[in-house]
């Protein structure tokens, strides 16, 4: 297994651990460490893949994610595999203050929506954190914002400040795509699944919904990407000055329907 690759039992638990969250919003770090018997403070250096899970708990965490057979099996050779990682040191030390490129390694950053959706919150006019306020605006459990939070620090994506709580460190941080990005594909999924949700629970003139079908080569799919990075270019250069107050998503994608 490469060092680059984010091991599999990592993303499994991570991936498990939203899941939980999405059904039940009070469902805490705590109370996923306490139903894997593993202590949360290990349990979160843990989904952050800097230590590995303990081999006494490694039967007992299996049976409580209850994987398939197949899973269990991944789950045991990635585990055994795993090499170390960066210590948080060095991680905050390669990063600069230009644009910052994310991988694998930050898997539970970049695969869950409520990470971007905070940073972007401090950006806004007049922000100061406040868990309880933060946790209100985004329908999320206080444990999660505590959550998100810590992981942020350790990361060295924020710091802490005396007249707004917490501010970020790295004004642009991208996801690199130079090879196929599981958390990446990830958090695609949490978003589009947000996207559903999101259709029955906001009005209809705070939200807009489009698609286009049309006849198109394969071998063009370069111009698309070329014409939506710079859409999305343009459209930060027009909001970044503006009084922002709200957090939005905006989603593109882009599919074949038919079989070649």
């Amino acid at each position: 297994m490469k060092q680059q690759d984010f091991c599999y039992y990592v993303k499994k638990m991570n991936l498990v651990l939203s899941q939980r969250q999405s059904l039940n919003v009070n469902y805490s770090l705590r109370a996923f460490g306490r139903d894997l018997g593993i202590h949360p403070s290990s349990l979160s250096q843990i989904l952050l893949g800097k230590r590995k899970i303990p081999k006494k708990k490694l039967h007992h965490t299996i049976e409580n994610l209850a994987l398939s057979p197949e899973e269990q099996e991944k789950f045991k050779i990635s585990h055994q595999e795993s090499l170390p990682f960066q210590n948080d040191e060095e991680k905050i030390e390669s990063k600069t203050l230009g644009n910052f490129f994310i991988d694998d390694s930050e898997y539970r950053i970049i695969s869950q929506w409520e990470y971007f959706a905070i940073l972007s919150l401090m950006e806004t006019k007049n922000f100061y954190f406040n868990v309880k306020d933060v946790a209100m605006r985004f329908s999320l459990s206080e444990e999660k914002v505590k959550t998100i939070v810590q992981d942020l620090v350790k990361a060295g994506f924020i710091k802490r400040d005396l007249n707004q709580g917490y501010v970020r460190k790295i004004p642009h941080i991208k996801v690199t795509k130079e090879t196929e990005s599981q958390s990446l594909k990830d958090s695609h999924k949490d978003i589009l699944n947000l996207a559903i949700r999101k259709l029955d629970t906001t009005k209809i003139d705070q939200r807009y919904y489009s698609s286009l079908t049309i006849p198109f080569h394969p071998e063009k799919i370069g111009s698309i990407r070329k014409l939506i990075s710079d859409f999305r270019t343009q459209l930060k250069d027009l909001y970044k000055d503006c009084e922002s107050k709200s957090i939005y998503n905006i989603s593109i994608q882009v599919f074949p329907l038919s079989l070649d």
